[in-house]
């Protein structure tokens, strides 16, 4: 009974995430140190062998090679000392007489044909026991004479003759020295000077590339032929076409296969990637990926069941906490059920405070928009009371009743307390009640045209806006003397990616100096209060309500006035958050009178 027990306590007891997450790892570092071990062993093997075959490949060909190299040096250089073919080449020009001053002209033309047919001859049989890609010559320094023959077409040596005899002609050809070929341009020759002359043997450096890599067990391979004394290195490449591709560089490799018989180098490099698919090593590489892979699943279905499946649990019961603000502590792992104790005392924690911090910003909010409603300077109530006890006293009871009913208007607007948006074309009515107002106290007219888009009639913006910048264009911009004039334009618009609403404030005075534009545009008011109250108050309240989307700025028109242009952001997603600000407002107003 007793083991049961520990048996059913250590199954309910819950296992530990970090412990979980080190196993795998340690699982996953094992089986891929493993793989890399091996699979560097086998392709290191790999790669030895295939360097031995090139080496192999290249062993047989250069030993060949050499060996016609030596030969060929030898036959030319006892063609040139010693052989008969060459001398009687040069004594049959050095007899021969112009033909139009001797009978005998003609029989010496025939014994220079039949001399260098001979030469001819012993160069095809040459060419025919070392190889048909060999090429041969002799050239007779005394009369400037050049007889070649060889295995290969005669477009193919023209090039290489035409080469020869200038270098002869200019004494600047090269000759073998200590019995090495050399490499001349795309050329492996061997040049030797002698009594009779200068001969020599030579082979396209194609016809050498292509000889050897015949030989490769791959059709696409490359051989490199490099001279030190230039350095200079062909690099023919088989093509999939067959063909030979060549390319010219300096020294690429530090070791090349060396000849005694020859001054350049070479160097095979054969392409395995098709010889791969053919190659046992390769395979078992393959094998090892596969049961990395089987290890990599098998770890992988061991995550998922056992802790993934946790991890989802838990990202369900935080979708569920983010509604119901309470998280699920029960949980197969130790870490995440910690973690839902220390999420639901948070939880509680931050919604406290939240509450307390939500209840101070309104209340700070409801003060400053109070203020910044009632901040108004009394003087102008007091000059309408007087204006009107003086219409009083000469008994001009119908202008009484203007003014007083323009007046009532007017304080029932200002005096509402709530800073719930008005429209935009209730706050234009009030301030051509406004204007109305001034009117009968200053016995003037004062001109305002308001062009607006109808659709935006119904925009909501915040209330005495509108009047605020009037009132100050009225007070500071007009010149006593000149007509006023007004001009306000109501449109659509955009500010900081966002579309609203655009308001445009004209008057025809004599705009802002150049101090008080700066400090306006700048929000830097003067220290003293009274100094552009409504201004101030009217900027505030807009960044209280929308802040940076919202934007007031001041100019001067080039053709005479100041101008204030306002924007109000579409504020039906801006506002949502001063709802309780209204509603607080909306709780301690009463029925507007007067």
């Amino acid at each position: 009974m007793k083991r049961k027990n520990q048996w059913i306590n250590t199954r309910n007891r819950k296992k530990s995430l970090a412990g979980k997450i080190v196993w795998i790892a340690v699982i996953l570092v094992f089986a891929g140190l493993l793989e890399v071990a091996v699979g560097y062993t086998l392709l290191n093997k790999y790669h030895s062998q295939v360097a031995d075959m090139e080496y192999k490949l290249t062993d047989v060909y250069m030993t060949k090679t050499n060996q016609n190299f030596n030969m060929i040096n030898t036959s030319v250089r006892s063609m040139l000392f010693d052989g008969q073919e060459i001398k009687k080449v040069s004594d049959a020009y050095k007899k021969a007489a112009p033909y139009y001053k001797d009978d005998g002209a003609l029989g010496d033309v025939l014994v220079q044909n039949s001399s260098v047919t001979e030469l001819k001859n012993t160069f095809l049989s040459m060419s025919q026991s070392y190889g048909n890609t060999f090429n041969f010559f002799y050239y007779d320094t005394a009369n400037e004479r050049m007889t070649e023959y060889g295995g290969c077409e005669y477009y193919v040596r023209k090039p290489f003759i035409d080469k020869i005899s200038e270098l002869i002609h200019n004494k600047t050809v090269e000759y073998t020295k200590e019995g090495k070929w050399f490499l001349y341009d795309d050329y492996l020759c061997t040049i030797y000077k002698g009594p009779n002359g200068i001969a020599g043997a030579w082979i396209r450096a194609l016809d050498f590339a292509e000889s050897m890599l015949e030989l490769s067990p791959t059709q696409c391979s490359s051989i490199e032929i490099y001279d030190s004394k230039y350095d200079q290195a062909l690099i023919y490449t088989r093509q999939k076409n067959g063909t030979l591709a060549l390319e010219r560089s300096g020294k690429t490799q530090e070791s090349y296969y060396g000849m005694n018989n020859a001054r350049f180098e070479c160097r095979f490099i054969m392409d395995t990637r098709d010889y791969d698919s053919t190659f046992l090593y390769p395979m078992i590489f393959l094998g090892l990926i596969i049961i990395y892979l089987i290890i990599v699943s098998a770890v992988l279905i061991y995550t998922k069941r056992n802790i993934l499946g946790q991890v989802r649990y838990f990202y369900d019961n935080l979708l569920a906490f983010k509604d119901t603000a309470r998280f699920n502590e029960e949980s197969g792992l130790v870490e995440f059920s910690e973690a839902g104790k220390v999420l639901n005392q948070l939880s509680e924690e931050i919604h406290k405070l939240k509450i307390d911090i939500y209840e101070e910003q309104i209340a700070k909010q409801r003060v400053e928009l109070d203020y910044a409603q009632l901040q108004i300077r009394p003087h102008f109530y007091i000059n309408c009371l007087n204006i009107i006890y003086s219409m009083a006293q000469v008994n001009r009871m119908k202008e009484i009743q203007e003014i007083a009913l323009q007046v009532s208007t007017y304080l029932r607007y200002i005096f509402k307390k709530s800073m719930e948006p008005v429209s935009v074309l209730k706050e234009l009515e009030f301030t051509k009640n406004y204007l109305k107002v001034l009117e009968c106290m200053n016995d003037m007219t004062y001109m305002c045209h308001i062009q607006m888009d109808e659709a935006l009639g119904d925009f909501g913006i915040p209330p005495l806006l509108i009047q605020t910048f009037v009132e100050n264009s009225l007070k500071h911009n007009m010149d006593a003397g000149n007509d006023c004039a007004l001009d306000i334009c109501v449109e659509r618009g955009q500010w900081a990616d966002k579309d609203g609403c655009a308001i445009t404030i004209r008057d025809n005075g004599r705009g802002f100096d150049v101090d008080a534009l700066g400090a306006l545009n700048s929000g830097t008011f003067s220290e003293d209060a009274s100094y552009h109250i409504g201004i101030r108050n009217a900027v505030a309240r807009l960044n209280m309500l929308y802040g940076p989307a919202s934007r007031v700025h001041f100019y001067n028109n080039p053709e005479g006035g100041a101008v204030v242009a306002i924007f109000v952001p579409d504020n039906e997603e801006l506002l949502k958050d001063k709802n309780d600000i209204k509603d607080i407002n909306a709780k301690d107003d009463g029925e507007d009178s007067c």
